[in-house]
């Protein structure tokens, strides 16, 4: 089972960018937008546009769906 979860969290990251990644690790973390973009020195509309990206590639509906199924997986 913990096999699916490693393949299946492989699957969703690998549709993300590199840097969509490091917002998705935070955003799987609970960290909040404003506080990714500080970490990450971007703006909140550039972490915003990142969030979108991500929901629209793992079809999650919002950033917190996007932030559950990310941590599920991972």
């Amino acid at each position: 089972m913990s096999e699916l979860r490693i393949a299946n969290c492989e699957t969703l990251m690998s549709k993300l960018t590199r840097r969509e990644r490091e917002v998705a690790e935070r955003l799987a973390n609970g960290t909040k937008q404003c506080r990714i973009a500080t970490d990450l020195v971007i703006s909140r509309r550039t972490v915003y546009n990142h969030v979108r990206s991500i929901r629209e590639k793992i079809g999650a509906s919002s950033a917190f769906e996007a932030a559950v199924k990310l941590a599920k997986e991972g």
